[in-house]
């Protein structure tokens, strides 16, 4: 007996450090997603308005606005799809940075335009001396950051612009794909109110489950890992239930207390399964970088309630058809 708890701890160690990679390798796919996005979430709004304004107003409506905080705006060159004009107010989700830094609130009052680029654009830029600057429209606008992370994506090949004030003045909504992003939830009718538009809708649209562009789809991988973890898991439990077959077979001879019996089994099981989960969970963790560690401790925990659960009704079933 303590041998195969021993070797249930050691199996279920390793299906819970398997799962962190998981979850691990989730967080990485969503992060190489949202990139390709242009660092714009799944919540992202696209905007059409019904009057034709310059960007200097619109921004400037945004910023006054009490219904939209936290937001960021990608004004989207209809003719050149690497080029963004870009509109922050609060705080907002910035890019991964390589060097320098991503825009302030000072560089959408500026009277000069500033520029962060993808790190694709590294070899592209004029450096006189310390200061790089990126030729757009036949002038030198300065770059204040690259960015760019450890994985390749759409963003490497971005570039972000703050026009200067003047710039804003001359450019007007109708030649942009307006979207819309907040790292809190707004409402379409919020949104249409602040900004008198004429329509505002998801630029991704989510289903029951999945969104326009698979969840299933996106991951399949980490679908198949998840799916083989709920395998090894419900092997584990008939294991354990064969594996006691003669301790069944005594209880039921020598007309044992059968429930006592069913719980002793459930609890020995469900202790080894929850100090599996914990100790493999924690040296996952220590392992491998996680951004946020809810994805982690909920499918852990999933896993502990419903293998225990599943557990005892399996158990219960047996001993009643024995």
């Amino acid at each position: 007996m303590f041998k195969k708890r021993i070797y249930v701890f050691f199996y279920i160690f390793l299906v819970a450090f398997f799962s962190v990679y998981l979850c691990f390798k989730i967080q990485e796919r969503d992060m190489i997603i949202r990139l390709n996005n242009h660092n714009l979430s799944p919540n992202t709004y696209r905007v059409t308005l019904k009057q034709n304004v310059t960007l200097y107003d619109l921004n400037q409506k945004i910023g006054k606005t009490d219904l939209l905080n936290n937001v960021q705006v990608h004004y989207q060159d209809c003719e050149n799809k690497h080029v963004t004009y870009f509109y922050g107010k609060g705080s907002f989700t910035a890019p991964p940075m390589l060097s320098g830094h991503f825009f302030s609130d000072s560089d959408f009052e500026s009277n000069v335009a500033t520029v962060v680029v993808g790190k694709n654009w590294q070899n592209k830029l004029y450096r006189p001396k310390d200061q790089a600057y990126l030729k757009w429209n036949d002038k030198y606008v300065s770059v204040i950051g690259i960015m760019g992370d450890n994985y390749n994506s759409e963003l490497d090949n971005q570039v972000f612009i703050s026009l200067s004030t003047a710039q804003l003045q001359d450019a007007y909504s109708n030649n942009y794909r307006i979207l819309l992003d907040s790292s809190q939830d707004l409402k379409p009718s919020e949104i249409k109110t602040a900004l008198d538009a004429n329509s505002v809708k998801r630029q991704v649209t989510n289903h029951f489950i999945v969104s326009d562009e698979s969840w299933i789809a996106s991951h399949w991988a980490q679908a198949l890992g998840i799916v083989l973890v709920i395998v090894l898991m419900i092997g584990e439990i008939v294991f354990w239930i064969i594996s006691s077959k003669r301790n069944y077979d005594e209880t039921m001879f020598l007309k044992f207390d059968v429930p006592r019996f069913i719980f002793a089994e459930w609890r020995a099981f469900s202790v080894c399964i929850a100090l599996g989960l914990i100790l493999g969970g924690l040296a996952g963790t220590l392992f491998y970088n996680l951004n946020s560690y809810v994805l982690v401790l909920c499918f852990l925990g999933g896993l502990f309630v419903c293998s225990s659960g599943l557990f005892y009704w399996m158990l219960k079933r047996q001993m009643k058809k024995d």
